[in-house]
């Protein structure tokens, strides 16, 4: 596993290639956890209606990838910088409370929500994709989900390929895109309520868009969450 910083304009972002004949024990673990999680997971999308099994399978392993992989970006610069910061575990139980990140910081706990989602269109430059054709997403509201417990990050990840392809990716090469992110003062403060072009019908998020817009590029997000 190998993140790469990478620059489009002044904004940076970060990329993690993973390789399957280096990263074997890491991605067999991700798709197990992903098909477990499958299992638990609620059938309805965020806009209400039901999913597909191997939907639901995609989407699980995609967000263990996610989460998994901003887990090692931290671990790493927690090593890097030395910082006095660690990892607390938190399984996956249900759709209810879904899964959040929790790190302790100089002793304070702090909770990281990671959003991931896929690039449908195999032509969309990484300029396309800051300046106007995903978002920061924070935290949402649906049909059977009234009220989301704010975290105190969002970290947005993008799969720049279709959901059905990560099966394939993850036994070969992979990259992952940790494209931005912002604190919860941030999206209440610059955010907008936005439930347009994201695909979930009746589900509604709190965006920051475009996502060059954001304050913060990825290494400065990062950097705040672990006071560096």
């Amino acid at each position: 596993m190998n993140f790469r910083e990478e620059q489009f304009n002044n904004y940076k972002y970060i990329i993690a290639d993973l390789d399957y004949s280096i990263d074997r024990i890491f991605l067999d673990n991700v798709e197990k956890i992903g098909r477990e999680n499958a299992e638990k997971q609620n059938k309805n999308s965020p806009a209400g209606e039901i999913r597909e099994k191997n939907i639901i399978i995609y989407n699980n392993i995609a967000g263990v990838l996610a989460e998994e992989i901003v887990i090692e970006y931290l671990k790493k610069l927690i090593s890097d910088f030395k910082v006095n910061a660690k990892i607390i575990p938190t399984p996956f139980e249900s759709h209810a409370t879904h899964r959040d990140i929790k790190i302790e910081v100089n002793g304070k706990e702090k909770t990281i929500e990671v959003r991931s989602s896929f690039q449908i269109s195999p032509r969309l430059t990484i300029g396309g994709v800051l300046t106007w054709a995903f978002r920061l997403l924070g935290r949402y509201t649906t049909t059977y989900k009234k009220v989301e417990q704010e975290k105190d990050f969002y970290v947005t990840i993008i799969h720049r390929y279709r959901n059905e392809e990560i099966l394939a990716k993850i036994k070969d090469k992979v990259e992952i895109y940790i494209i931005g992110g912002a604190s919860k003062e941030i999206f209440d403060k610059i955010g907008v309520d936005d439930n347009s072009g994201l695909k979930q019908g009746k589900a509604c998020y709190r965006v920051i868009k475009p996502i060059i817009s954001a304050p913060k590029d990825t290494p400065d997000i990062f950097k705040e969450i672990l006071e560096i």
